[in-house]
């Protein structure tokens, strides 16, 4: 609606309908409950959700069970007034929608028993009295978000306990209230609130917390593995405009920054991201060989590449690596410098973190490529163990079994990996995995009985 999602959980339904039907009117009673309830909280979660749009931050909606929720997805870090603002405008919006219900259409200017005046009273009633509920200062109601704004303002972390102690007194003192008057849902409602905050306290003891920069990184890193590149580049700057983010985490978000340019074929937001790093702390060797790609062409980046193979980042976003190693026709060339390197550890790291790459891509056949070259200069059992995993994925079975036998072999052992990997899915159930399986058991024995030159390296899939 007006460009904000909104979706409707099943259990919103069977709650309202639940409620209509308990009221006592019929059916017709229920449908009219069901339809001023889902009315009154969408025009309450849209306030909010317009409010955050007003401040430049993007959102969702969601109707469930005991109401509905607005989620910030994208845009700047609200200050704690905006903050403030957000929470009110929900319940505002709805004594507003109240109001000029009693003003327009009062139950007192229909029929009685009409379905008008049960109309007009039910709006009243989930507007105001819902309205004036929600601005009590309990977690996860409007007010609580309110008093959580201003004490995490004055009081910094503690702030958030504060917040929970009150949310547990105030709960307490509303479900007595609704026992005390004959209001058992009330009751009931306010017990589960006080029911989340006193687990929320518990679960906090000797916890310690992500700070609010760790949950917006970890965050835009998982936009950044699901494809969502500007989600990933606001949690970026995000971080990095964030004075108490510590440097390793400012690193962290500039690679991350890099990485949404490389995704866009945006030298300046590559080249901002690499130089957005702390002195102390560059940006990992991958990333930089990258963004040189994109801006200077497969001759400077080739041997860049090479290097930062080797050397990784502490982000390495497989499809983003993948892309510009295939678009630019580097594979071949980046395998042959890397077997031409004297160190050979770096070289193996080098090649087995291009063969990962290229799985994690879902380029199998250009994984599978790098593994049987890799191995024939590295003699890797890890580099066996994906390329037997490639194989499985093109459906190659047969040549898949051949590669795991090197793998054990080679010196790789680890018996639940070839179990539960996904990659090997399709040949778990050939007659010869029986071997397979008596050869790695067999060698895990031997290992356990200490016998000579049985020990070796357990693979990781690609």
């Amino acid at each position: 609606m007006g460009g904000i999602p909104i979706r409707v959980d099943p259990s919103f339904l069977l709650l309202t309908v639940f409620m209509g039907l308990t009221a006592g009117r019929g059916v017709e009673g229920a449908a009219v409950w069901v339809a001023v309830v889902g009315i009154s909280i969408l025009i309450h979660e849209l306030g909010h959700a317009l409010t955050f749009r007003a401040f430049g931050v993007s959102s969702s909606v969601l109707l469930y069970a005991m109401g509905g929720v607005t989620v910030p997805e994208e845009g700047p870090r609200l200050r704690p007034g905006q903050d403030v603002l957000v929470s009110l405008a929900g319940p505002g919006v709805g004594l507003l929608f109240g109001g000029l219900v009693a003003l327009v259409a009062p139950p007192w200017n229909f029929e009685p028993d009409s379905l008008a005046r049960l109309t007009s009273q039910f709006l009243l009633f989930v507007n105001v009295a819902w309205g004036l509920v929600n601005l009590l200062p309990i977690l996860p109601l409007d007010g609580g978000n309110v008093l959580a704004a201003i004490l995490q303002k004055t009081m910094g972390a503690k702030g958030v306990r504060g917040v929970r102690i009150v949310s547990l007194v105030a709960a307490a003192a509303i479900a007595a209230l609704g026992l005390a008057y004959g209001q058992p849902f009330v009751a009931i409602l306010a017990l589960y609130f006080g029911s989340i905050n006193l687990a929320a306290l518990r679960s906090e003891r000797g916890v310690v917390r992500p700070s609010p920069a760790e949950e917006v990184l970890a965050k835009g890193l998982g936009a950044l593995d699901e494809g969502r590149i500007e989600g990933a580049e606001w949690a970026a700057r995000n971080v990095l405009d964030r004075p108490e983010a510590p440097a390793d985490m400012k690193a962290a978000a500039a690679e991350l920054l890099a990485w949404t340019g490389l995704a866009k074929q945006s030298t300046a937001i590559a080249s901002a991201g690499v130089a957005a790093a702390p002195a102390g702390s560059p940006a990992g060797a991958l990333v930089q060989a990258c963004a040189v790609l994109l801006r200077d062409g497969p001759e400077a980046g080739a041997p860049a590449l090479a290097t930062g193979l080797c050397d990784g980042s502490r982000v390495i976003p497989a499809r983003i690596v993948a892309r510009a190693i295939l678009e630019a026709g580097l594979l071949d060339d980046l395998i042959d410098r890397l077997a031409a390197m004297p160190d050979r550890t770096r070289a193996a790291a080098g090649l087995g973190r291009l063969q990962e790459v290229l799985h994690h891509a879902g380029a199998y056949a250009e994984s599978v490529h790098t593994g049987v070259r890799g191995f024939t200069l590295t003699a890797g059992a890890v580099i066996a163990f994906n390329t037997a995993c490639g194989l499985a994925r093109l459906e190659r079975e047969e040549e898949a079994v051949s590669w795991l036998r090197k793998a054990i072999d080679a010196g790789w052992r680890d018996e639940a990996q070839l179990e539960r990997d996904p990659d090997l899915e399709s040949v778990r159930s050939r007659v010869e995995m029986v071997e397979v399986r008596a050869a790695v058991a067999a060698a895990n024995a031997a290992n356990a009985a200490g016998a000579p030159g049985a020990s070796g390296p357990a693979g990781t899939p690609g």
